[in-house]
């Protein structure tokens, strides 16, 4: 899966909470498949079907015709769309599976979208909010993880800061995202495949846990040294949604770094962030 196991070796090396892999679900109990798709990519991430995760080489079986999706941005949902049968994304990413979906009727926001999920429950049953980056508390919030992970003097550079209700006990967890890279000379924005000393891509969750607000990392890459020829990945989260339909949001997280992309989704269960889905191409 893209991303997991980068993940893992930092966070068990930093002490930090880490991502592992999440049995079935078992909270649906419906025979037609639900599949899920990463919109900006074309990637069938997998579904659902009967309360299980499955992936998409094994939802693919089901999608005999085209499907009806309902398409959702991070700020909530946007229009809906028919999606083909599953295809090879090609020479490059043979085993990835793709699926070209089309907007039905006017979608105006039809580029905003992230995700695009079919299925007989509402996916987005709480809101997203966004908050300032430039909060001071969560720049320390930050700033604490780097250090600890080796980085000294951190150049805290946050993309993200989202409030939701994730499992709707009526208190809103924090989601964070901070990337940070080298690129290429005279295009920062570019990503490259070294890394710089300072470089990092967090995902961060906050969260109430037994009465003591708790850190959950989905995802970290820290360089406190610059290496070379690594792929260093940019992560940002892309929608929040119910996608099992068990009344709590799991996170869709979008990553890429130089030559490839990729999408995972992880579900928070604790103090755990478990992943589900992960799919992309990486040529």
């Amino acid at each position: 899966m893209f991303g997991k196991y980068r993940t893992i070796l930092w966070a068990a090396a930093f002490g930090l909470a880490y991502v592992e892999s999440l049995p079935p679900a078992s909270v649906i109990a419906t025979e037609r498949p639900h599949p899920i798709v990463d919109l900006k990519g074309g990637y069938l991430l997998g579904g659902t079907r009967r309360g299980q995760w499955l992936e998409a080489d094994v939802i693919a079986k089901s999608l005999k015709r085209p499907i009806r999706y309902r398409l959702y941005s991070l700020d909530g949902p946007v229009g809906q769309g028919v999606g083909t049968r599953p295809t090879s994304a090609g020479e490059a990413c043979p085993e990835t599976l793709v699926v070209e979906i089309k907007p039905t009727g006017r979608v105006p926001r039809f580029k905003e979208a992230a995700l695009a999920v079919a299925a007989d429950w509402n996916s987005m049953p709480r809101p997203v909010h966004k908050t300032a980056t430039s909060s001071e508390t969560y720049r320390r919030v930050v700033a604490d993880v780097l250090m600890r992970a080796g980085i000294a003097r951190p150049d805290v550079r946050i993309d993200q800061i989202l409030r939701v209700d994730l499992d709707g006990d009526g208190t809103d967890e924090v989601l964070i995202t901070a990337n940070r890279h080298k690129g290429y000379p005279g295009q920062p924005d570019q990503m490259g495949p070294d890394a710089a000393a300072g470089d990092y891509s967090l995902v961060l969750l906050r969260k109430v846990y037994k009465g003591k607000v708790r850190p959950v990392v989905l995802h970290a890459e820290f360089y406190p040294a610059g290496k070379r020829s690594t792929a260093p990945s940019k992560q940002t989260i892309a929608a929040v949604l119910d996608l099992d339909g068990d009344g709590r949001m799991e996170i869709a997280v979008k990553g890429r770094h130089y030559e490839a992309d990729w999408m995972t989704v992880y579900k928070i269960v604790g103090l755990k962030a478990h992943v589900v889905l992960s799919e992309g191409c990486e040529p």
